[in-house]
């Protein structure tokens, strides 16, 4: 029997979408307290101005909110994502939660390193974690504005860390350091001369305003670091991927080709996460 041309685009696309449901969010590992009682008490003089609850993290992470919103976000990832929360600081997991000094990110590989990590610290069945698959590991333990742990400020928390981003994102430390110092080399001579995202300078006001997450329009992008994490983080969360608005800078044709050549790095350095993070585990601090 001779197959259509439409009844066979109708069962690529049923075939397509079908293995695309088939790669999302699928789901936590538990959720864990932190036992290291001295870092706690350190991290948590140190941040108990910017409002650490333990508990209030731990009620998030377990929440149906969480869950809607890590199935919204990870399900535009091409492969199996899962979560395993880590109430307290991240010490136990080998990350620093000291938000000026500490080694806030880590990253191996699932099998066998992650595994026999998330077996040790307690974490759920982590053999039924598939090898291919990624698991972030985030320390949480706040629940103020700029530190619930939402999917998407676990997200970008591991953009913040550099030394471990650029293992799966090559030239992702170098990008950071000339939007936030102009100290870098950088393979584009229409971004190097003409972005430079100190905080709060006008280049930085400028970029800001073509920006359409919802941090940007709140006011809440300060520096080049944060820009940074949160184009990643659209593009890799948002099934629209990275969206700009060029209307604010349509004056500015100079900035306007640097926030193109901007947006092109976004892209490939997406590209570049979604090929190496599959079979990862990241360990990220969230707080």
């Amino acid at each position: 029997m001779r197959i259509s041309e439409s009844r066979m685009r109708r069962i690529i696309r049923e075939e397509v979408e079908q293995a695309v449901d088939e790669m999302a969010y699928a789901g936590d590992l538990g959720v864990r307290r932190s036992t290291d009682q001295e870092s706690e008490s350190f991290i948590s003089s140190n941040l108990s101005s910017k409002g650490v609850n333990r508990d209030g993290a731990e009620k998030y992470a377990r929440s149906g909110r969480f869950k809607t919103l890590a199935k919204k976000h990870f399900d535009n990832i091409p492969y199996n994502v899962w979560v395993a929360p880590l109430i307290g600081v991240g010490s136990e997991a080998g990350v620093d939660d000291d938000p000026e000094f500490g080694n806030r990110g880590d990253i191996m590989d699932l099998v066998p390193e992650g595994i026999e990590m998330l077996e040790r610290l307690g974490f759920e069945a982590p053999a039924r974690v598939g090898g291919d698959d990624l698991v972030i590991l985030y320390s949480a333990m706040g629940t103020g504005q700029d530190f619930l742990a939402t999917p998407w400020m676990v997200m970008h928390s591991i953009f913040d860390t550099n030394s471990m981003t650029e293992e799966l994102i090559p030239g992702f430390r170098e990008l950071n350091a000339w939007l936030v110092y102009g100290d870098a080399e950088i393979e584009d001579d229409a971004l190097m001369p003409l972005v430079n995202l100190t905080d709060n300078s006008e280049a930085t006001e400028d970029v800001v305003q073509t920006l359409t997450m919802a941090s940007a329009r709140n006011g809440q992008l300060a520096g080049g670091g944060d820009v940074l994490a949160e184009m990643m983080c659209q593009e890799l969360l948002t099934k629209g991927g990275l969206r700009i608005d060029f209307n604010t800078v349509q004056e500015k044709p100079e900035m306007e080709r640097a926030i193109r050549a901007l947006a092109r790095h976004v892209k490939r350095m997406a590209a570049d996460f979604r090929r190496n993070a599959q079979g990862k585990l990241i360990v990220t601090a969230t707080n």
